[in-house]
This record gives C-alpha cells, structure tokens and sequence, in this order.
C-alpha cells in the first residue's frame, strides 16, 4: 500500500508539472484542451469512471451480471481500445 502511494504521488507531481509547463506554452484554453496530455489525461479518467459504472453499478447489476455475451462484449472492447492505444503509441514513436 505504501508503494502504491508513493507511486501515486510522483505520478501526480509529474502530471501538474508537465500540465503547468504545457498551459505556459499554449496561449488559449481552447487550444490547451486539445493538446495531447490534456486529452489522454480526460481519456484515463473517463476509463476509470466507466470501468467502476460498468463492474459496479452498470445496468443489470453490472457487466458480470448479464452473462457470458455480455462479458465476452465488453472484453473485446477493452481488447481493441488497448490495441489502439499501443497502435497510437507506435505511430507517435
């Protein structure tokens, strides 16, 4: 526990630094929320949001309550959004 949050808290040092030196660079705040850590910082948090909707109150009583279509759904959801996230990665190298 102690580990994951000395983790936690260099992640979100970094993350305020590197937001505070991007918000300098960019002159408006249309144009700062189209920049790149901005966008994958409200992509991450919205997977976060979902992924809690859908094991823990997701419609049915969650995603593990509607049964092996269901499940077998949402896995390959997830499998593709993580394809397409290395796939972004690999580009942007």
């Amino acid at each position: 526990m102690f580990f994951q949050g000395a983790l936690l808290i260099l992640l979100i040092a970094q993350l305020s630094d590197d937001l505070r030196v991007t918000r300098r660079g960019v002159p408006d705040r249309a144009a700062f929320l189209r920049t790149p850590i901005m966008r994958s910082l409200l992509l991450s948090g919205a997977l976060v949001v979902l992924g809690k909707v859908l094991v823990g109150q997701g419609i049915g009583g969650g995603v593990l309550g509607g049964g092996k279509l269901v499940l077998t759904a949402v896995c390959v959801l997830v499998s593709f959004g993580i394809s397409f996230a290395w796939y972004r990665y690999l580009v942007w190298l």
